[in-house]
């Protein structure tokens, strides 16, 4: 039986990582929540932000699903926290981050 990727042929295998951001809002008479899980970055830091703003007040922030955020993602959660929104179930690594661009004004 021959082997599918035999020597003979040149065979290219690729694998990209298509990380994405799921973004969910609840609203209810406490206010709004906004579920975040996946990668907080790039073009998905826009969209996010257009539904935080969108939602009523008092916002909170579900991170449980959360994986990373690029600097604007960080920039972000910090702009939330900023305004008043909470931010629940953040991972250590990631708040850390959040309260070191805080400290620097960012």
């Amino acid at each position: 039986m021959a082997n599918p990727l035999d020597r003979s042929e040149l065979a290219l295998l690729v694998l990209y990582e298509v990380t994405m951001l799921r973004i969910t809002l609840e609203v209810n008479n406490d206010g709004s929540m906004v579920h975040l899980a996946g990668r907080l970055a790039d073009e998905f830091v826009g969209e996010a932000e257009r539904v935080c703003l969108s939602a009523e007040a008092p916002l909170l922030i579900d991170a449980t699903g959360l994986q990373e955020a690029d600097a604007d993602g960080l920039s972000l959660l910090a702009k939330i926290l900023a305004g008043g929104g909470r931010i629940e179930c953040l991972s250590r690594y990631l708040a850390m981050r959040v309260e070191a661009l805080r400290e620097r004004g960012g």
